[in-house]
């Protein structure tokens, strides 16, 4: 019975939030392919919030942090390097290392209008130079992790990519991941249903789910996590940790 009482409440959450899920994501990418640097490059991030399909930005909330992680440990802090303009931020960085180099940026725990909730949030991306190494390790810098159990670069349309979801390094059973395209040109007519623009898979005992990715171009892979309720500064609602994983279809 209480199994069955947390699997409802699970599906209510899920639910509530695949009702804005199609509406706005928190955009971290690269300005080409991850597979297409050269060392010494200086790579351009975006960050943003926006709809995925018609590309309208929102109020993005400010990074306390955003920091390149390589394959052998080292750490670059790129805080510093934003320039907001608009509802878009940009985030030069030189590439120095060969091997896969993260690039995660986080939203400290705030309370979200949009989602009348108190929410923390991660997103994440991935520079290939060289040789393949560096993936397929957790980073266990945010709390909610989507670990790419695909290499999360090379991908081409069709592929299925697997994911684990990490809470404190532990594989989430029976978690909703979620996948999104993004449009570098707003689609001409009426915009699909949602059921049809987001792609949805549940994780197994594991934490692991697989979704295919159809189209050349960015997508995110997202998942969300309900953590109970949090009162706050005249603020009570539901306590959520997200993580966004972007990665890049080849043409």
């Amino acid at each position: 019975m209480k199994r069955l009482y947390y699997c409802i409440s699970a599906l209510m959450i899920t639910l509530l939030w695949v009702g804005s899920a199609a509406a706005h994501y928190n955009l971290l990418f690269l300005d080409r392919s991850p597979i297409k640097y050269k060392l010494k490059e200086t790579a351009q991030l975006t960050y943003a919030r926006g709809h995925l399909y018609k590309r309208e930005w929102g109020q993005a909330p400010k990074p306390d942090w955003v920091k390149a992680f390589t394959f052998d440990g080292m750490s670059t802090d790129l805080t510093a390097n934003m320039q907001t303009a608009g509802p878009l931020t940009r985030i030069p960085w030189k590439i120095k290392r060969p091997g896969d180099t993260w690039l995660v940026a986080h939203l400290p725990l705030q309370w979200s209008e949009h989602d009348a909730a108190w929410v923390e949030s991660s997103m994440r991306t991935m520079v290939h130079i060289g040789f393949s190494r560096g993936w397929q390790e957790p980073l266990g810098m945010t709390k909610l992790e989507l670990l790419p159990l695909t290499r999360p670069y090379g991908i081409l349309p069709g592929d299925v990519m697997r994911v684990q979801v990490l809470d404190s390094g532990k594989g989430l059973a029976e978690t909703m991941v979620y996948a999104e395209h993004y449009y570098e040109k707003p689609p001409q007519g009426p915009m699909p249903a949602d059921e049809i623009l987001t792609r949805a898979a549940r994780t197994d005992s594991n934490g692991i789910a697989a979704i295919t990715l159809p189209k050349p171009g960015w997508w995110v892979i997202m998942t969300v996590v309900e953590k109970g309720r949090r009162k706050a500064n005249g603020r009570e609602g539901p306590l959520k940790l997200d993580d966004a994983l972007w990665v890049y279809v080849e043409k």
